[in-house]
């Protein structure tokens, strides 16, 4: 509706209420080009906190943060202890392999002379009793190989199961140790079983690379840079699935 323009005094319109903009005028503010208007949806999500949706669907997932889109940086701590669980139990399997073939005949006669005491038949040295120790340790050894790999890749479920095992080798570590000799000195042997002293040096210090290694690799595996690089790892696989997933229509 117009209203009529208010004369003056001397004839001349006054300024008065404004006109209002026709429907045609006001569609050319906001359409130009003959392009339709977009429904502002974004505003609504800013204007209540949540993420625009992609395509203009609510129901889609938000896109993954920037910094879960890329690939975790491998700590030190990893690397040291991936090369400990490739190096390690290969180098002490490989020693006791050979410190059980060499004292293979050794050791049982003195065995066989202590259980005679008690009324044991003796039991005759086999050529082939260190072969028992070697098929151990080649189980073990591909074991600590193939769990390392899948340690290095960031998997948690690798650090676990090398965990347990890595507590498990260092138990029988400090009980042989300790006990053992304690057995044969029981038994009325030497704690040495009467080897020679080189043998002794030699086995103390595989002991001692065991305990070390083992001791080394579990406090490694545990520390702050290793563990938070698991969960930004489990945060990146998941960020790659739901962007291979896609958008949910």
């Amino acid at each position: 509706m117009k209203f009529p323009p208010i004369q003056g005094q001397d004839g001349q319109p006054q300024d008065g209420l404004p006109e209002p903009e026709s429907p045609d005028q006001g569609g050319q503010s906001h359409v130009q080009g003959g392009e339709s208007p977009q429904p502002q949806t974004g505003f609504l999500h800013a204007q209540h906190g949540y993420p625009q949706a992609p395509y203009g669907n609510p129901f889609a997932a938000p896109p993954a943060p920037a910094q879960e889109l890329t690939e975790p940086r491998r700590p030190r701590t990893i690397e040291m202890a991936f090369w400990i669980a490739m190096v390690v139990p290969l180098l002490v399997s490989a020693l006791d392999t050979v410190f059980a073939y060499l004292t293979n005949d050794a050791i049982t006669a003195v065995l066989n002379a202590a259980l005679e005491q008690y009324g044991v038949e003796p039991v005759p040295a086999q050529d082939t009793d260190w072969i028992y120790t070697a098929v151990m340790y080649v189980v073990l050894v591909a074991l600590w190989i193939a769990f390392g790999f899948q340690l290095r890749a960031g998997r948690n479920w690798a650090r676990v199961t090398l965990i347990v095992l890595a507590a498990v080798w260092l138990c029988f570590e400090l009980l042989g140790g300790l006990l053992a000799p304690v057995i044969y000195v029981a038994l009325g042997l030497p704690w040495d079983l009467g080897l020679p002293t080189g043998m002794v040096v030699f086995t103390l210090l595989v002991r001692a690379l065991a305990l070390t290694g083992t001791i080394t690799f579990i406090v490694l595996v545990c520390r702050k840079p290793s563990t938070q690089y698991y969960q930004e790892t489990r945060y990146f696989q998941m960020a790659q699935w739901r962007a291979q997933a896609g958008p949910w229509r």
